[in-house]
């Protein structure tokens, strides 16, 4: 049974709960509670089912990484949802969505670890640096037109 601590899945989507709750404490009254509530649930469920995947058996670790790898996507699109509403400066929202992207690589990478029987898998990066992950455009399609919609 693997230490969910030391897993950079966990570790980053564990960050990404801390950042989300110290976000939605600056979302407007009502979106704190409706939004901001899903926000932080889809993030804690997402944390709690890579921990999950470590105490289950191994047939099961695949359903339930793929359910954290959901739950991410479900916290980028509250981040979409309270940004573009003009809840979250874009800022902010670059960074969480920076965060969930980084939670989701390492989610990923653990879906195909397992898919491909336990191999490493290699993460691209740019070259410059030692694990710098190649840039997103995250920044860029968060700047577009369409982000203000």
């Amino acid at each position: 049974m693997r230490d969910h601590r030391e897993l950079p899945a966990f570790q980053h989507s564990h960050e990404l709960v801390l950042v989300v709750h110290e976000a939605v404490r600056h979302l407007p009254g009502l979106d704190r509670s409706a939004l901001g509530a899903r926000m932080e649930s889809a993030a804690h469920s997402a944390a709690a089912a890579v921990a999950r995947a470590c105490a289950v058996p191994a047939e099961q670790f695949g359903t339930q990484i793929d359910e954290a790898s959901r739950r991410l996507r479900e916290v980028g699109y509250y981040i979409d949802i309270a940004q573009r509403l003009g809840h979250l400066a874009l800022d902010t929202a670059v960074e969480l969505l920076e965060r969930q992207t980084l939670a989701g690589v390492e989610v990923n990478a653990l879906l195909q670890e397992e898919g491909s029987g336990g191999a490493a898998v290699v993460l691209p990066h740019d070259g410059e640096g030692d694990s710098e992950p190649v840039d997103s455009g995250l920044t860029r399609a968060a700047t577009s037109p369409f982000s203000s919609r």
